[in-house]
């Protein structure tokens, strides 16, 4: 007996500790799989010349996607030639430091003058990618800063978990979609940094395959000013966003169909998922003068706190955002309302304090915003400077690729061609990392012997579909999550077959547990670190936040 009560102690030891260690190993697997953070370091590794893919690697579209791709591809590729539609992308306006002064702008990104919102993956990634980053980020007035955008959730602030970062909170960029996008397009082109990338200004309007070899793609044809050209193809990436022009070429080159169709595959025509959150957004870009920047009452100064705020309301009481960030340049930032079905918003400073007021939250929104909205509207010189972004967002739509059938081998798609999802909580441009993480997991396994000097063998038979399957678990996460938020607001139009009550235990779940993080500094580290994609999603599902959920219905039951 006594052999029994001194094994059982040490036996749960043992297996508390397998527990333990085996949590941790899924735990790190995730992180892997879902956020890809290890692979990281690697993103900025190139293999010697001798030892590059014989071939060219052609990116259709020169936005965010297509340039952050094409200096993927430079690490694996002799070539890489980047296709863009818009001619003044090519000039030296196009890769101003001072973006903000551009006399031309975008016209196939809605969000070009808008505001945008970032996280800690992003600069991690471009600082792997270019190694004068935050160099050439402080010539372009890019703000580097504590990734802390005052998250005001249902009118309370959120607490970035600042005392678990001694040497200071991990950091992300604050700029517009214009200074982020002109600022990488004067890093990827730069012959001295990378050679082997090329620019050709022409559109996309066709694939085709190899006359040898179907499985593959021999060309891109391109459209331009001085006629119709073809470009000899080893890698296609599509790049072309919103529009998604891939999909459309790949059915006109006969892809995308089989006779018979294994399970859980489907033909191209029946690929997409679309639903419509009904979203609205307009933002105001504001210069103020260096006098009103000091005097203006945000908390810590405007000049070392670019995060103002970003206040989102109860889905069950109201649908209404309201963000403010900092932008490149000095004393330049965005101020922008948004939300759900709403028929319209305010275009003037007059407006945003009246649609600030109606927003209805669990606590008001504090003085010192309203005292900055009032100051701001009271300088002329402010109101004179003023430029508005008013964007009715499309509807949100997917093309999960790994359930597609006969796709070429050697094509691929991310960022907004592969999906377009709702802008509110800033996942744009993470989506496009996750999409070149991807990109360099797969080239990077692939060995000097299996790369051959004929084409038909620089890339292997799996590749598309491997980089589809391994891209899939990074991207799902940003679909389901920003669906099912959408989903709580009545307005919105549900995929066909589902319906709005879909996802309403995990909005239930995920209520409190924000609650929670509002005075628990470890359930609101857990969400800092998810909304950063510094971690994997099962963290908010770790049994001590469970504990804390049920504990919290026993003590609190009235709280949302």
């Amino acid at each position: 007996m006594l052999g029994y009560l001194v094994l059982t102690p040490i036996a749960l030891f043992i297996l508390l500790t397998s527990c333990i260690y085996l949590g941790r190993r899924w735990r790190a697997k995730l992180l892997a799989k879902e956020t890809g953070l290890p692979e990281i370091p690697h993103l900025g590794q190139a293999r010697p010349d001798n030892q590059k893919i014989r071939g060219t690697a052609v990116v259709c579209g020169g936005s965010i996607a297509g340039l952050l791709a094409a200096r993927i591809c430079h690490n694996h590729f002799e070539r890489v030639v980047i296709v863009e539609t818009e001619p003044w992308l090519a000039d030296n306006e196009a890769r101003a430091t001072q973006a903000w002064t551009q006399k031309r702008y975008r016209t196939r990104v809605l969000q070009y003058r808008s505001l945008q919102a970032q996280q800690v993956i992003s600069l991690l990634a471009y600082r792997s990618l270019f190694p004068k980053f935050d160099e050439e980020a402080e010539a372009s007035g890019v703000h580097i800063a504590a990734a802390d955008i005052k998250w005001c959730i249902w009118g309370r602030f959120a607490h970035p978990p600042y005392e678990e970062y001694p040497a200071g909170l991990p950091q992300t960029c604050f700029t517009s979609r214009q200074g982020l996008e002109t600022l990488l397009r004067r890093l990827v082109l730069d012959k001295t940094q990378y050679p082997n990338i090329d620019y050709v200004v022409g559109t996309v309007t066709d694939y085709q395959a190899d006359a040898t070899d179907t499985a593959r793609l021999r060309n891109v044809l391109v459209r331009t000013d001085g006629g119709n050209t073809s470009i000899d193809a080893d890698l296609v990436i599509d790049c072309t966003g919103a529009s998604h022009t891939g999909v459309k070429m790949l059915k006109r080159a006969g892809y995308g169909y089989t006779d018979v169709y294994p399970e859980g595959k489907v033909s191209l025509d029946d690929l997409r998922v679309q639903y419509d959150p009904k979203i609205t957004y307009c933002t105001l870009e504001l210069n103020v003068s260096p006098d009103l920047a000091k005097r203006l009452p945000i908390p810590g100064g405007f000049a070392n706190h670019p995060g103002i705020i970003a206040a989102i309301s109860d889905a069950r009481m109201d649908s209404k955002t309201m963000y403010s960030l900092g932008i490149d340049g000095t004393n330049r930032f965005h101020l922008c309302t948004g939300g759900w079905g709403l028929p319209d918003l305010p275009r003037t400073l007059e407006g945003i304090k009246e649609f600030a007021r109606s927003m209805k939250l669990m606590t008001p929104l504090p003085d010192w915003f309203y005292q900055m909205l009032d100051m701001l509207d009271a300088d002329e010189q402010v109101k004179d400077t003023m430029n508005t972004s008013y964007i009715r967002i499309p509807p949100a739509c997917y093309y999960p690729y790994h359930l597609a059938v006969n796709l070429p081998l050697n094509w691929i798609a991310l960022g907004d061609s592969i999906m377009r999802i709702n802008p509110v909580l800033g996942q744009g441009i993470t989506k496009s990392i996750y999409g070149i993480i991807t990109l360099n997991n797969v080239l990077r396994t692939l060995s000097p012997s299996s790369v051959q000097e004929k084409y038909t063998a620089s890339l292997p038979n799996d590749f598309s579909k491997n980089f589809f399957e391994l891209q899939e678990p990074k991207i799902e996460g940003l679909w389901s999550t920003t669906r099912l938020f959408d989903y709580a607001f009545k307005t919105t139009v549900p995929v066909p077959g589902e319906s709005l009550e879909l996802g309403s235990w995990p909005r239930w779940y995920m209520r409190k547990v924000q609650y929670i993080a509002f005075t628990d500094k470890y359930v609101s580290s857990i969400l800092w670190h998810g909304r950063m994609f510094l971690s994997p999603g099962i963290d908010v599902l770790h049994p001590k936040v469970i504990m804390k959920v049920l504990w919290s219905l026993v003590t609190n039951p009235g709280a949302p």
